[in-house]
């Protein structure tokens, strides 16, 4: 029995990982349309701080609040400011690309490791099952039966965590692919806004 919660835990930390990472992931754009906001600053690019403050306040650690914020920070007046904003755009898509590149990896990591902790469960509790001594005058058989069945069992469990993982593993690397095209589309728009707003 304490084989089979081990193992079960051994199992469901990795699963928890992925599904937190590829949620993470999911939520990264903060239930935000790029392409409303993107329409949004052609049809007034003079309105992007007031959007900036509104998807601060709806959503403050969206992508879409990422970006935007970072060609709104205060600059040093010293420099040349469009280069600057530039550059904290640049940054802030770096980071973000960063960011969604490594939650998507983690399912994979984590179907892996499923994986591999379940079956050595599986193989220590079958391996300390067949260490036990056996007892004169009893049948060994219904035993062995109940070493292999946990072992089994666990082995099962860990090749379920580890279809689990995957799975979210092919969800993370659509929402990805998703948010990635998005996060591009956006910084062009974002350049362009730069670009008409230093004329």
């Amino acid at each position: 029995m304490i084989a089979l919660v081990l193992g079960l835990l051994v199992v469901s930390i990795p699963v928890a990982l992925a599904a937190r990472s590829t949620l993470r992931l999911v939520r990264g754009l903060g239930a935000i349309d790029t392409s409303a906001v993107v329409r949004g600053l052609k049809k007034n690019p003079a309105a992007l701080p007031a959007l900036a403050a509104e998807v601060e306040k709806s959503a403050p650690d969206s992508l879409v609040g990422r970006l935007v914020g970072a060609i709104l920070l205060p600059v040093d007046p010293r420099h040349d400011a469009a280069l600057q904003r530039r550059l904290a755009l640049s940054e802030a898509v770096s980071d973000v690309e960063r960011a969604v590149s490594q939650d998507a990896r983690v399912p994979r990591v984590a179907a892996s490791l499923a994986a591999t902790g379940g079956l050595f469960a599986a193989a220590l509790t079958m391996r300390e099952g067949m260490r036990a001594p056996i007892v004169e005058g009893v049948d060994p058989v219904p035993a062995l039966f109940a070493i292999v069945e946990r072992g089994l069992m666990l082995a099962c469990i860990a090749v379920f965590g580890s279809v689990v993982c995957a799975t979210l593993h092919r969800c993370a690397q659509k929402t990805r692919t998703r948010q990635l095209s998005e996060v591009d589309d956006l910084a062009e728009d974002l350049e362009q806004w730069l670009d008409a707003n230093e004329k």
